[in-house]
């Protein structure tokens, strides 16, 4: 059997640890012909991933909608690549940490996040398409927090 070496660029895997950390994914095994990777995080990494980079979703005022950004370059999807039906649409009600989209990495899928509660006014990167760091990708407006106060005379 003859085993061929290549460098790792250790920026890379960094930048991947990142992303599994930042996702709380605890492993990840990737396979091509005759080869298999197989990375397993133990703790967490902080301070490594992009988060730290990552510019947060711009929040409007007045309840406007909010652009949720890529926090990497990649391709968007709407759709998960085994499944026909769009992640959401215009119109759909997400939750915070619901995935609304994806982004991907060469093999690697990376979820796209609502990060809080709202209704999707629409979805700003056609799918297929290839998006910078920061792109808006998908736009959000915050749900309305109601708070009640009762008071009772006795």
């Amino acid at each position: 059997m003859v085993r061929e070496t290549k460098n790792v660029d250790i920026a890379e895997l960094v930048r991947l640890a990142g992303w599994l950390d930042e996702e709380n994914i605890k492993s990840i095994e990737i396979f091509s012909p005759g080869r298999s990777l197989r990375i397993v995080m133990e703790g967490r990494i902080g301070g490594l991933g992009p988060t730290n980079r990552m510019a947060s979703a711009h929040v409007g005022a007045n309840g406007d909608p909010l652009a949720v950004p890529a926090r990497t370059p990649g391709v968007f999807l709407a759709a998960h690549p085994c499944r026909t039906e769009p992640l959401v649409q215009s119109g759909a009600k997400v939750a915070a940490g619901d995935i609304v989209g994806l982004l991907k990495v060469g093999h690697i899928l990376i979820p796209v996040a609502a990060p809080r509660d709202g209704i999707v006014t629409r979805v700003l990167a056609a799918p297929g398409t290839t998006v910078d760091f920061g792109a808006s990708l998908v736009e959000i407006r915050p749900s309305a927090s109601i708070s009640v106060h009762v008071e009772a005379e006795q």
